[in-house]
This record gives structure tokens, C-alpha cells and sequence, in this order.
């Protein structure tokens, strides 16, 4: 048993049984599930002790993890910014040592982004190496499968490995292999020179720096400095790459399938107070469907 005695949290959204298992959707406040997600069971044979789940957005749809069953999760460093998403709540209690290690999805850096806001560290690993079982909302099309993950958040960089073991359940292969560096080619990218987004920080420009230099100082290639045009682009590949994956709509998702959800009459309601939904998750709904129209999905 690699992880005896190990506590660790859950993302809200990965059943553990009897804890809550609502996916910030307000019309599950109570659910709770009914049995343990395969990478629970997997990380309770390794030794590991689930200690509760955490916070997410609602319906994992955005970056702060704020819905309207639990609130907010703020940044444990300042309070007044946000611990990110969707994995926020995993990531601002381990930076805030209520927890040791942790378990998140990532579909669009729901683990990467909490982890950098909050100063931790997190893996979204290679398609198939963790079981995505249990998860709600659920992936809905084997396709998705490509980009929905389970992965390992960690307070130190050295525990992400035996994490991510004990989450697959299985071996890895290659995981304990030492890599070769010498051959290896790095190349880099400081910036899109997109105009409407936040110019990169001269702090993340510098530590990338420091990384290529160490890099440089074990291959033999020097390191290589480029541009990617289509860069600017990347999130709108990804929107409309997902958009046209064969699975049901998200308005009929946030009624478990039940019906469907009116983007544009929840925002309106958002406006007086009346919307059961976050604006962000209105406007996703809205996106979607502009997005791929197709009403047989």
C-alpha cells in the first residue's frame, strides 16, 4: 500500500460515497452518490483516506469555482481573488494544507489552472491512464473521452508521480523510466501578441526563461525561440473542436437529460435575480447552440 494512511480530497464532481455529488447544479442540492468513483476505489487499495469532496463551479463551466449550492472558493493567499476552476476547491485546500493530495478533472485546465493560481501543482495526464467512471456531469460521448481527465493535484512536485500511480490503478507504462534529455529540443513561446488579452507577466516570461536555460544545460540542441501564429485562435479550436463532438447538447445536460435549458430566457431572468444559473453558464448554453445548431443532438 504506496499511499497507507495518505488523506486526500475529491473534486465535488467524482463520487465518494454518501458526500455530496451535485456538480454545483442547484437543482441537485442533496444528491449525494451512491457509490465510490473507480479512482476513489483505486486510491483507497493503494492505503489512501478520502477526507471530503470541494468545491467546483457550477456545472464545471468556468474558471472562478463559485455556484449557488456552496458559494464561493476563494484564494487561500488573498481573499479576494479567486482559486480558479474548475478545480478550485482542490487546489485552495491543499495550498491551504487542509489537505495533502487530490484528485481533479481537466477538460479545459480545470486542473492547470487552479494549480497555477494557487501555487500547487497538478497533472492532466495521457488519455486512458485514469479510469473516468462515476463523474458527473458525465462525458457523454466516447470522443470527449479524449479530453475529459482525472489527474493528481499535489502540494509538492515530488508526489504527482506515486499519485498518479495509485489513481490508474494499473501500470504506467514507461512512468518510472528515466528520461534522456540529451537528445531532447525545446522550443518556445513568449507570447500571441494578441492585443485583447492580459499580456503575459515579466514574472512567468522570466521563469520560463530559467526553465529553457536549465533545459539548455543538459541536451545538446540549443533551445529555439518561435512564433504561432494560429496561437491566437487556440481557444476558439478548442470551443468549436468540442462543439462538434457527437454528444448531447449542454442545455440538455443541465437538466440530467430531462429537457432542455433556455440560454437566452435564463439570462434575461439573470438580470432581475430570478435565473436558477450563473450568468457564465446562460452564456454557454447561448455559445453552444450558435456553435453547432443541429437539433437532433
Amino acid at each position: 500500500m504506496p499511499l497507507l494512511g495518505v488523506p486526500f480530497s475529491v473534486k465535488e464532481c467524482i463520487a465518494l460515497k454518501d458526500m455530496s455529488f451535485t456538480a454545483g447544479l442547484y437543482s441537485r442540492k442533496g444528491t449525494k452518490a451512491e457509490q465510490d468513483s473507480q479512482v476513489i476505489l483505486n486510491l483507497r487499495d493503494a492505503g489512501a483516506i478520502p477526507i471530503g469532496v470541494t468545491n467546483i463551479p457550477e456545472f464545471l463551466l468556468w474558471w472562478d469555482s463559485y455556484n449557488k449550492i456552496y458559494g464561493r472558493t476563494n484564494n487561500p493567499y488573498d481573499k479576494s481573488r479567486i482559486s480558479g476552476g474548475s478545480s478550485g476547491g482542490e487546489a485552495a485546500l491543499i495550498a491551504a494544507a487542509g489537505s495533502v493530495v487530490g484528485i481533479g478533472t481537466d477538460l479545459g485546465g480545470s486542473i492547470r489552472i487552479p494549480a497555477y493560481f494557487c501555487g500547487i501543482f497538478g497533472h492532466k495526464p495521457t488519455t486512458d491512464i485514469v479510469p473516468i467512471t462515476q463523474v458527473f456531469p458525465e462525458v457523454g460521448h466516447p470522443d470527449r473521452e479524449k479530453y475529459l481527465l482525472l489527474g493528481p493535484l499535489c502540494r509538492y512536485a515530488s508526489d504527482l508521480r506515486p499519485m498518479l500511480k495509485a489513481c490508474a490503478g494499473k501500470d504506467i507504462p514507461n512512468i518510472d523510466k528515466e528520461l534522456d534529455l540529451k537528445q531532447l529540443k525545446v522550443f518556445y513561446m513568449e507570447t500571441d501578441c494578441d492585443p485583447l488579452k492580459t499580456a503575459v507577466s515579466p514574472h512567468i516570461t522570466q521563469a520560463m526563461h530559467r526553465v529553457v536555460e536549465f533545459l539548455d544545460s543538459k541536451t545538446v540542441n540549443p533551445s529555439e525561440k518561435v512564433f504561432l501564429p494560429k496561437m491566437k485562435s487556440a481557444l476558439w479550436i478548442w470551443v468549436c473542436t468540442l462543439a462538434n463532438v457527437e454528444a448531447p447538447y449542454l442545455a440538455h445536460e443541465l437538466t440530467e437529460r430531462t429537457g432542455r435549458v433556455n440560454g437566452w430566457s435564463e439570462l434575461s431572468k439573470w438580470f432581475v435575480g430570478r435565473s436558477k444559473f450563473r450568468i457564465s453558464t446562460s452564456v454557454n448554453v447561448i455559445l453552444y447552440n450558435l456553435l453547432n445548431p443541429n437539433e437532433n443532438r
